[in-house]
């Protein structure tokens, strides 16, 4: 865990999640317990000023194990939540070992949360955990979207397979890529066509860039460059012909850029 401290951004993360592990616990036992029955919240009060302290730090190691620290909320994905999938579930089995050490006569001598609680607190936590993150990322992805959107950025055809068309994608969501405005896609797949890859059209084939451009323009969008991923350039495929009739359509073309740097590029 070293580096938080020089990390105000990292040790923020901390600080939420112990925050929000405290508060799914005391919302999972204040809807199970707090009308009374069942024992009564009141009679857990004094345990749970010892319980929730310790079991917040051992959260803290559990999340640490499981990376949630070390990943940027503004590129939330699917493995982040797996893994915040994975650490609420070691949380919720923990619980359930506490539940039966505390089962001893010489202790609470009964079940202090019991399952329906735990259940409660694994999508309580589940949701504080991963919420936030979904939503900032929502949030930053609009942010971006609203630049790409801009006057500085061309209405752009993409050219290439979806797999490679969602690599430049992602690129210009974060920020990678700049002054380009995703308006569509031409994959040579037949298995991308009537899809879309993050919210972006596959609008035909190689061989439809003129009737998609025409298409386009009857909608009022002027299409004005092509960007072509590695897989448009394979030698099959036949690029130059591409090439030759987007330059007779009036349409700069260029390649992918390279992402392998951390700086924005420009993409033309």
């Amino acid at each position: 865990m070293r580096g938080f401290l020089g990390n105000p951004r990292r040790a923020l993360i901390v600080v939420h999640d112990l925050v929000a592990t405290a508060l799914a616990m005391l919302a999972a036992l204040y809807v199970r317990f707090g009308d009374g029955q069942n024992g009564g919240l009141d009679d857990r009060i004094p345990w749970l000023v010892i319980i929730l302290p310790c079991y917040v730090a051992y959260a803290g190691v559990v999340y640490w194990y499981f990376h949630l620290y070390m990943a940027k909320w503004r590129f939330a994905s699917l493995p982040d939540l797996r893994n915040i999938f994975r650490a609420v579930s070691v949380l919720a089995v923990s619980l359930l070992v506490l539940d039966y050490v505390l089962l001893y006569p010489s202790l609470f001598r009964t079940f202090f949360f019991g399952k329906v609680t735990i259940a409660l607190y694994w999508f309580l936590q589940m949701f504080f955990l991963g919420g936030p993150r979904i939503a900032y990322r929502l949030f930053r992805l609009s942010r971006t979207q609203q630049h790409v959107k801009g006057p500085d950025a061309m209405p752009t055809l993409i050219v290439g397979r979806a797999a490679d068309a969602e690599v430049l994608l992602r690129a210009i969501e974060s920020g990678a890529v700049r002054n380009v405005q995703p308006v569509g896609i031409l994959s040579p797949s037949s298995a991308d066509q009537d899809h879309s890859v993050r919210d972006v059209p596959v609008r035909g084939l190689l061989t439809d860039l003129e009737s998609v451009i025409v298409g386009l323009q009857s909608q009022g969008v002027r299409v004005d460059r092509l960007v072509l991923t590695p897989s448009a350039l394979e030698p099959e495929l036949h690029p130059e012909t591409m090439l030759m009739l987007a330059r007779r359509l009036g349409l700069a073309a260029s390649r992918m850029p390279s992402l392998g740097g951390g700086e924005k590029r420009r993409c033309g």
